[in-house]
């Protein structure tokens, strides 16, 4: 699954910016479906008609005018790099006239890592750039994957793999597709890593099921998950981001529970029964028994032990 040109043209702006995160990319997100997306379908085919998804109206070497706002066009860029520049240059370059320091409050918010829906202090920078404040109370669908996640604590379940030479990391984005990031060395890994998306089709990965590893030799990285059909998926992938084996259900029934499973301890020794007055913990084992009932079914429910 290629990388999208919005999640290229994102990474490349926030990251000139100085704001390269998780929130600072959903809040660019959000801008950008404001400017260019028509509520219907996916915005991700729609925000990059003109290589602008925040409708800058600077003009640059190549761009063209676009039909919107005859009396202010917006441009069409003839790049996504482009894209880029131009929009670093609208919101930080303060020749342009608009404001000495540049869309100073904006870009702080998005340094800063400030939800978008509390950019309120922004009101009067994002009036005169066109979009006003309506959209800071929106919910849009769910931004993709631009900066890998700070935890995997609500987003999705990542699992880190690092080597000498390399850091890699799996995880399971909101989207229930996997990800495959990888960057020369950890801290590259946490900020601006190459990112690979691999679609897994009209079942989803279940956060908190995953699991990864290197093959044995170092080739490509085994990936397991639980999809949301309650059956456990594996495949691998190649270090450079490419498919290695396709995914592929490794159980013959739907058995895999989301959640992962417990690692049980061996059980303590059977108490001995001193055949004494007293009522011991043999006693009451010998007249406790299993209901075949309601308890064996949820026996059979209940989330995967592995026994050592």
């Amino acid at each position: 699954m290629a990388e999208s040109p919005w999640v290229t043209w994102c990474r490349g702006l926030l990251t000139k910016l100085g704001a390269p995160s998780r929130v600072a990319a959903e809040a660019a997100w959000a801008w950008s479906c404001a400017e260019s997306w028509n509520g219907l379908g996916d915005p991700l085919s729609q925000l990059m008609r003109w290589n602008n998804p925040l409708n800058s109206t600077l003009r640059w070497p190549g761009s063209v005018n676009s039909p919107a706002q005859p009396s202010r066009p917006v441009q069409i860029y003839a790049s996504v790099q482009d894209g880029i520049d131009a929009t670093y240059a609208t919101l930080t370059d303060p020749n342009l006239g608009l404001f000495p320091n540049g869309y100073d409050v904006i870009c702080g918010d998005l340094r800063s890592g400030l939800s978008y829906h509390q950019w309120q202090n922004a009101s009067h920078q994002l009036g005169l750039w066109g979009t006003g404040i309506g959209w800071l109370a929106r919910t849009f669908p769910p931004a993709p994957l631009v900066f890998a996640f700070s935890s995997s604590g609500g987003d999705g379940t990542m699992v880190e793999l690092f080597r000498p030479d390399r850091a890699d990391a799996v995880l399971v984005g909101r989207d229930g597709n996997i990800y495959h990031l990888s960057a020369p060395d950890d801290e590259t890994l946490n900020v601006i890593p190459t990112i690979h998306g691999f679609d897994t089709g009209t079942i989803k990965a279940v956060p908190g099921t995953l699991g990864a590893k290197w093959s044995r030799d170092n080739g490509s990285i085994i990936v397991s998950w639980a999809g949301t059909d309650q059956q456990v998926y594996r495949g691998a992938i190649y270090g450079n981001g490419t498919m290695a084996r396709q995914w592929v259900a490794v159980t013959n029934a739907k058995a895999a529970l989301p959640g992962a499973g417990v690692v049980q301890p061996p059980p303590p020794p059977a108490p001995v029964d001193d055949d004494s007055s007293y009522a011991t913990t043999a006693d009451l084992a010998h007249h406790v028994h299993l209901n075949d009932g309601a308890d064996a079914a949820s026996a059979k429910t209940g989330p995967a032990i592995l026994t050592p």
